[in-house]
């Protein structure tokens, strides 16, 4: 607390209080004829009080937490999980490249959005991008897989198309 006071001084310094205070609340309440019983009765009142909101404080937290969870869970379950081969990959963030671009102003229908996907061209990280988000890869080594690089240097594209090279893979974006 403070920096010139140590712990045990502060710890005495508690106790001289309580002390001085209930030395204090004995002498008023003999002077106007409260007894000890009925101190002892109001202080087991006053603590059960303490108690009760304590107790009420932390059961609205825990239901807090509770409803909090409820939400998120119904919010995940509301969200459909759709098997890779039924999302069009540019409609969840993976930016087109020029030749997408192009590929979607020359042609119209295709992709359930609408959109034609243009043929992948093969990267040198491809297989070892694969073999990284295979169960027993992840399972192993418990890490996290991430991609680097530029912007519109394939990264999306690289990562949607090593998802969707996994049999039987469902996705939530």
């Amino acid at each position: 607390m403070f920096g010139w006071v140590r712990r045990g001084d502060l710890a005495l310094a508690v106790i001289a209080s309580a002390g001085l205070l209930a030395g204090v609340t004995l002498t008023i309440a003999a002077k106007i004829g409260i007894t000890g019983p009925v101190l002892i009765g109001l202080s087991s009142v006053a603590g059960g009080a303490a108690a009760v909101s304590g107790i009420r404080a932390q059961v609205s937290a825990l239901l807090d937490r509770q409803h909090a969870q409820r939400d998120r869970l119904v919010a995940i379950e509301a969200v459909p999980i759709w098997p890779l081969t039924e999302i069009d990959p540019f409609t969840i963030g993976v930016f087109p490249s020029a030749l997408a671009q192009t590929a979607q102003r020359s042609r119209a229908g295709g992709g359930p959005s609408g959109t034609t996907i243009p043929p992948y061209v093969q990267r040198n990280v491809d297989e070892s991008l694969r073999r990284s988000l295979e169960e027993p890869s992840l399972a192993r080594t418990g890490r996290l897989v991430v991609l680097r690089g530029g912007p519109k240097s394939g990264k999306s594209r690289s990562l949607w198309e090593a998802v969707c090279a996994l049999p039987g893979r469902r996705l939530l974006a």
